[in-house]
């Protein structure tokens, strides 16, 4: 979004209805703050061009008429995964995720407490995924800590830091 020197909700934008949140800019519009942006208190940016990429289609596979909704029933295979969860997911794709947990998985054969940590907006505990799945604090029993209010309600309070 342009930086105004003001806060406030960004301009609602078009809504997925199978992971259940909103685009709030454009990559137009993120495109001309970061330009903006660049080189005001040391921040470095670098912008490429967007580039129009297509899979070449699948044998036997039907396809999708204009103005329907595609739904992916299944896993992601640039994920590696069977997740149905994976096609609310492809920020990980644009992160590399897959490179990441294969490194990962080579060095940690074997280890079993392997702490990761995630600094975002918050999590949702009640995410069926995450569910007994967090690192607890032995002196506070914590699962982490919120360093925008420095406590430890890890609460994600506007929805970004879980997905799906």
């Amino acid at each position: 979004m342009p930086c105004t020197g003001r806060s406030g909700p960004a301009p609602v934008g078009p809504r997925s209805p199978d992971c259940g949140f909103e685009v709030r800019t454009s990559p137009r519009q993120m495109k001309d703050y970061l330009l903006k942006a660049k080189g005001m208190l040391g921040i470095e940016v670098d912008c490429e061009p967007d580039f129009d990429v297509s899979i070449a289609p699948l044998a036997g596979r039907s396809t999708v008429a204009e103005g329907q909704v595609a739904r992916c029933t299944g896993g992601n295979p640039l994920l590696g995964t069977n997740d149905p969860g994976s096609s609310c997911q492809g920020n990980l794709e644009i992160i590399r995720f897959r490179g990441a947990q294969e490194a990962v998985r080579s060095v940690s054969r074997g280890l079993r407490n392997v702490v990761l940590a995630i600094v975002d907006s918050g999590v949702d505990v009640s995410h069926p995924d995450l569910i007994n799945q967090f690192w607890k604090n032995p002196d506070d029993g914590s699962i982490g800590f919120n360093f925008l209010d420095d406590n430890t309600n890890v609460t994600d309070e506007n929805g970004h830091g879980t997905h799906c």
